[in-house]
């Protein structure tokens, strides 16, 4: 049996009805006896409740308890033989008009979303924040959730562009909102996007002049693209020198600029260095760079390690000749020096995810009577800073060697003593003691360890090592 045949029989005893009864005894679905009962009060076979109805009802939500609702319905009933009003039960039935429809929620007005695409069609030309729409729209009840929600609908059906963070997964707001303007759907389509994208990048440009982040992040890309179009690549100390900031303020700014401008490509060289490009750089020209590069870093990289590898030999040598220590072995797959020890994490630390290096490890006896101290060896050819030290310490901390669990979280095992060997040349001692009192370590101690875990700085004058 249709549906419309069904409500007929069931409202054939002129008894009134509302919906809810009606899907309960035909069986059919909620939406479906709604968009019936409405063609057949609309054809004038049924007479409906001029005002709606309101009862309390009680639901039963499982562990949240029972939820006490307003409920808002209307009666129907077969039309009587005569009469366009019919009184029954207190109720007054009438025929349809449009007077007598639920306004409740258009108001006779336009819709909040009408007026979001109207606004957005009216400013063709410009681009806004989502709270700049909810703002301009105040005054006719429109909130920031009608802007979000309204969105992504009018998105879907290719009616704007929103434009927001990008990440590899994912698209987040900026702070004031996405950044939305409308597609001109009597232009190519192609062509109307990249209108769009220059109307968001009019406002990003208008934000950059007053914030000194995104005024950072368009400088970094003006010089990836000058160097893209020099045919270079560039990397972080040259970024670093050009943006004169910190290196933390770098790697923001970098984070933030990739995710603000898709066409900014990145490279990591020997998957380690990254290099930073524009995405119109040619695939040969890229390559060759990239080739030109590793040969640099090859050859300077290996400077480093060797004037390092030397370093690590004078601390040797020093401890080897004037101390009774006893130095820890542990054999390698490569060529390493058997003296330098590998330890395994419990969690990453820094860019280390399972293991870990530590230069030198040796153990100590004062007499008979003690317990053998073990000392572990960092050495730095370069200056030293709070960050490398906390670094190694966290090394210490979370190694299964050197580390256990204490109530306030990982500590350094009672015995073990953290070594911090440096060079330093004569000339330049001043300008390092200096810099030692801003990383707040006097008295050949850091001040943040507990006694057990403390800090020794070997400052031996020497020279560059010849390599």
């Amino acid at each position: 049996m249709r549906c419309k045949e069904a409500i007929l029989e069931v409202l054939s005893d002129h008894e009134p009805k509302s919906t809810r009864e009606l899907v309960h005894l035909i069986g059919f679905s909620s939406t479906r006896v709604q968009n019936v009962l409405r063609g057949l009060w609309k054809d004038g076979v049924l007479f409906r409740t001029e005002k709606a109805l309101h009862q309390y009802s009680k639901t039963f939500k499982g562990r949240s308890g029972i939820r006490l609702n307003m409920r808002n319905f209307y009666l129907y009933m077969l039309r009587p033989k005569v009469g366009e009003r019919f009184v029954s039960q207190g109720n007054v039935f009438v025929k349809f008009d449009r007077k007598h429809l639920d306004k409740r929620g258009w108001r006779g007005r336009k819709s909040k979303a009408s007026r979001i695409l109207d606004f957005l069609k009216e400013n063709w030309d410009k681009a806004f924040y989502t709270t700049e729409i909810a703002g301009a729209l105040r005054d006719y009840g429109v909130q920031q959730t009608d802007v979000s929600s309204n969105m992504r609908r009018f998105e879907r059906r290719g009616l704007i562009y929103i434009r927001g963070y990008k990440t590899v997964s994912k698209e987040t707001p900026f702070e004031k909102g996405f950044i939305v303007t409308y597609l001109d759907s009597e232009k190519d389509r192609d062509e109307a996007i990249k209108e769009a994208v220059k109307r968001t990048e009019h406002v990003l440009m208008d934000k950059m002049s007053k914030s000194p982040i995104m005024a950072r992040i368009q400088r970094l890309r003006d010089i990836i693209i000058s160097s893209t179009e020099l045919k270079e690549i560039v990397n972080h100390a040259f970024l670093l020198n050009r943006l004169l900031c910190s290196e933390y303020e770098l790697k923001h700014t970098i984070k933030r600029g990739l995710q603000l401008y898709p066409d900014l490509k990145v490279v990591k060289i020997f998957d380690v260095f990254p290099h930073y490009y524009h995405d119109s750089m040619d695939e040969k020209d890229l390559n060759a760079l990239v080739e030109m590069r590793k040969n640099y870093i090859r050859k300077t990289g290996g400077r480093r390690a060797r004037i390092g590898h030397n370093w690590e030999g004078v601390v040797t040598f020093f401890i080897d000749n004037y101390t009774d220590a006893e130095f820890m072995t542990q054999k390698h797959r490569t060529n390493m020096d058997e003296r330098r020890i590998t330890v395994h994490l419990i969690r990453p630390v820094g860019g280390r995810r399972h293991n870990a290096e530590i230069d030198r490890v040796w153990r100590i006896t004062p007499s008979i009577f003690s317990q053998p101290i073990t000392y572990c060896l960092e050495a730095k050819w370069g200056v030293v800073m709070k960050r490398h030290i906390d670094d190694f310490l966290n090394i210490l901390k979370f190694s299964k060697d050197f580390g256990f669990d204490t109530e306030k979280g990982r500590e350094v095992k009672a015995g073990i003593i953290p070594i911090f060997a440096r060079a330093d040349l004569y000339e330049s001692y001043r300008s390092t003691e200096s810099r030692m009192q801003s990383l707040e370590i006097q008295s050949w101690e850091y001040k943040d360890l507990d006694a057990r875990a403390r800090i020794v700085l070997f400052f031996i004058v020497t020279c560059e090592l010849n390599t």
